[in-house]
């Protein structure tokens, strides 16, 4: 090859040297920026404990502590709480990731027994998106905490014990939410969603539900385990035969209004009827009246009696000669 030739390839190579980083100097502009941007942080926002209606409640027997958190209308970039507890001698943090929407409250339920210290006050610092911890706000002072006996409430059912999560590291924590006007979810969550102090099938929200009608278990409205109350549905299907309550109203096959008419529950009389000649008295033709006549002239019972299926009982059956079954 010859010198010109040489050159010519040398230029091509610096050009796409040049060029490629050309390239990586835009792509490393481009990278610093977005970076730089994803740190451009909203912080204004607006939370608060609330104490009003016993939803935020300390109990200093069982060290159990329920904290409602209100958020006011904000845009930040907020994507987790630290509930912050603070004791004679130090403070502890439980992190938790569902937070409240815009103008919404939520109560999360902690179990402090790890940490018998006196409670002085709860406090709320929130965590936005990058990390970012603000400062300390809404805190509320254990004198302004309504003392409740929580574990009561456990025990009656009110609240369930599931709710209650020791202090963690980043577990998330079931809340409930005034958003919601009714259990959600599978009903079997364990959670009270809606903070009405009732938890999935003993919640009216739950009531029928698939989840609460098919779990072995007496709760809700229901008259029986799994049937009744807003469990009913439908009708008894099948032959009514199949020893299964099919409408979940406690009633199975025949037993069911909705069977009567099913010919494998239907009971009757049946028969062929005879005539009334067979009374040979009058007193036993009159006692039999339906279709029979005593004849005063000729002394005898005439006339046949009513069909079989009219006798709805089984001895007036059995005793016109019928059969019941």
């Amino acid at each position: 090859m010859d010198k010109e030739g040489v050159s010519t390839v040398v230029a091509i190579a610096l050009t796409m040297v040049i060029t490629a980083s050309g390239v990586c100097v835009i792509w490393g502009f481009f990278s610093v920026v977005v970076d730089y941007d994803s740190f451009d942080v909203n912080t204004d926002v607006s939370l608060d404990v609330v104490s009003s209606g016993e939803y935020t409640a300390w109990d200093p027997a069982n060290l159990l502590s329920m904290v409602r958190i209100e958020r006011g209308s904000d845009d930040s970039d907020l994507i987790g709480l630290d509930l912050i507890y603070y004791f004679e001698k130090h403070s502890v943090k439980h992190y938790v990731l569902d937070v409240p929407i815009i103008n919404v409250m939520k109560t999360y339920y902690v179990n402090l027994s790890g940490y018998p210290d006196a409670l002085v006050s709860i406090g709320v610092a929130p965590v936005f998106v990058g990390e970012v911890i603000g400062s300390v706000i809404g805190r509320l002072d254990v004198g302004d905490i309504p003392e409740v006996d929580i574990l009561a409430l456990i025990d009656s059912g009110e609240i369930s014990g599931d709710l209650f999560d020791l202090l963690n590291d980043g577990v998330i924590l079931g809340a409930c939410s005034e958003e919601e006007s009714i259990e959600r979810g599978t009903c079997l969550d364990g959670v009270d969603n809606d903070c009405d102090l009732y938890v999935d099938c003993d919640d009216s929200g739950c009531y029928g539900h698939y989840s609460c009608c098919s779990n072995v278990v007496q709760d809700g409205d229901e008259d029986g385990v799994d049937c009744g109350g807003s469990c009913v549905s439908g009708v008894e299907s099948g032959s009514c035969t199949g020893g299964v309550d099919d409408d979940n109203d406690c009633l199975v096959d025949c037993a069911d209004s909705d069977c009567f008419d099913d010919v494998a529950c239907v009971v009757g009389c049946s028969g062929t009827p005879h005539t009334c000649s067979v009374f040979t008295k009058k007193n036993d033709c009159d006692d039999h009246g339906e279709g029979c006549l005593w004849s005063k002239s000729w002394k005898v019972c005439q006339g046949t009696h009513n069909p079989c299926s009219t006798y709805v009982d089984d001895p007036t059956c059995v005793s016109h000669v019928c059969v019941w079954g």
